[in-house]
């Protein structure tokens, strides 16, 4: 049975259709399709240098864009010593140094906890329609009507959680019976009363504050969070506090002193321009390789590959510029990247350093991610590789009509010859990253490929 597509092929095929050199496959003998198969795995060094050159290409990509995210050259870290009073997070903006961290109060909610009953399905009153009124002290309100199925404490807790209307509704059993609590959102404005219009008895368990002497106890008040950044006063309706500290962000955890340190975090920054570096120099490590599969593929690679090192001194990026900042360009076209020296201009000027990389389209990073999206795009960079992929002669005797073909002529054992498409698809399988890293598929040798296909069709 032949297979006329592979998972993760066919959307190339749109692309590469006209580029592929097989019209059409003859079926061979069994004998002369595994010479071929053996010419095919000792000839396609070229095709499989392209693909891992493509998905060089992409990781190259992805790198300089990481360096193209705002405030990634004055990013920042954040700790508290005091680890249960608080954790921190800091954005670009927010200064560098040690604060003194008071935290006076946790943001809370107030809960109401009705008197207990022998059980959650006791009757309560006599089952006459009541609606519940929820006044919070922020403004607004909000009604629960209750039916007679709302008459047990069970009933009232599901039709206030159902009615979603900030409050959350519980029962609690103890050694005196079974209780219902009433739970807001923390911070004050959050703070709520109850009132009950219907059965007398209701009334009596759940308005807050009470006419008589019952009604639900107020076992917790809602309160604002509270404290100071350096004599700094804060306050939040929450425990997330965001207002202490330009870009800070506070996860209270409990009250208490302690110091708040924010530094430049230089070593991620270090490591982004590493990253893109070493990215840089795979993918002219890639055209090097490509290089010497033939003449023409030389001479192709080469012009990709100085197109590629001209993006170093584009947008005004002397080399005198990049080397303030640890880059240096080598012979071979590849980049060398001094830490110690990116560290130190980083810690002296971060929006200089950051305008080597990002400048309104101008910098090395925007520079090279523009071109990795278009001239070595595999848009662009197929079409014009390909005629450098001489196939035909390439394989001593075997001609292009015949490479990739059945293994087994059609009849002989059951199974179908490979069909044209798949041989096209096969043939230009590596050119498209075949076998790329995360991808679903992880052949990575046209061999592989083809062997794959014998299987499949013994197996039908």
């Amino acid at each position: 049975m032949a297979i006329s597509a592979i998972s993760g092929f066919s959307p190339a095929l749109s692309l590469i259709g006209s580029l592929s050199p097989l019209g059409r496959v003859s079926p061979l003998s069994p004998s002369s399709g595994l010479n071929s198969l053996f010419a095919l795995a000792s000839t396609q060094t070229s095709i499989s240098d392209l693909g891992r050159l493509l998905n060089r290409i992409e990781a190259l990509q992805d790198a300089a864009a990481a360096l193209s995210v705002p405030g990634i050259f004055v990013a920042r870290t954040a700790s508290v010593s005091g680890t249960s009073i608080a954790t921190a997070s800091v954005g670009a903006a927010t200064p560098t140094g040690s604060f003194a961290l008071q935290v006076d109060r946790l943001a809370q909610a107030q809960t109401l906890t009705s008197a207990a009953l022998a059980s959650s399905l006791s009757t309560i009153g006599s089952g006459a329609a009541t609606t519940l009124t929820f006044q919070f002290a922020g403004g607004g309100s909000r009604s629960v009507t209750l039916g007679a199925a709302g008459d047990t404490l069970a009933g009232i807790a599901a039709a206030i959680d159902a009615a979603d209307i900030g409050i959350d509704a519980a029962l609690r059993t103890s050694a005196s019976g079974v209780q219902l609590t009433l739970t807001g959102q923390t911070g004050a404005g959050n703070a709520f009363t109850v009132a009950v219009d219907g059965d007398a008895a209701i009334a009596d368990l759940l308005a807050f504050p009470a006419g008589g002497s019952g009604g639900p106890t107020l076992t917790a008040s809602a309160q604002d969070a509270a404290g100071k950044v350096d004599g700094i006063a804060f306050s939040a309706s929450t425990n997330t506090v965001a207002t202490a500290l330009p870009g800070l962000t506070l996860n209270l955890l409990g009250s208490g002193s302690a110091t708040l340190t924010v530094a430049a975090n230089s070593g991620a920054t270090a490591t982004a321009v590493r990253g893109f570096v070493d990215a840089f120099n795979e993918v002219q490590r890639g055209f090097a390789g490509l290089a010497g599969g033939s003449p023409l593929l030389g001479l192709s690679s080469t012009l990709f590959s100085s197109q590629l090192s001209a993006t170093l001194a584009a947008g005004g990026n002397a080399p005198s510029a990049l080397a303030q900042v640890g880059i240096t360009s080598r012979l071979d076209g590849t980049l060398g990247f001094n830490e110690t020296v990116f560290q130190t201009a980083l810690a002296a000027d971060p929006q200089r350093v950051a305008a080597v990389f990002s400048n309104g389209g101008r910098g090395l990073a925007e520079q090279v991610a523009a071109q990795a999206a278009g001239p070595l795009s595999p848009e662009q960079l197929l079409p014009a590789l390909a005629p450098a992929l001489s196939f035909s002669g390439a394989f001593g005797a075997t001609s292009a009509d015949s490479l990739l073909v059945s293994f087994f002529a059609p009849g002989g054992t059951g199974t179908d010859s490979l069909s044209s498409s798949l041989a096209n698809q096969l043939l230009f399988a590596e050119l498209l990253g075949a076998g790329r890293a995360g991808g679903t598929q992880t052949t990575t040798s046209l061999v592989d490929l083809m062997l794959a296909e014998v299987l499949f069709a013994n197996a039908a």
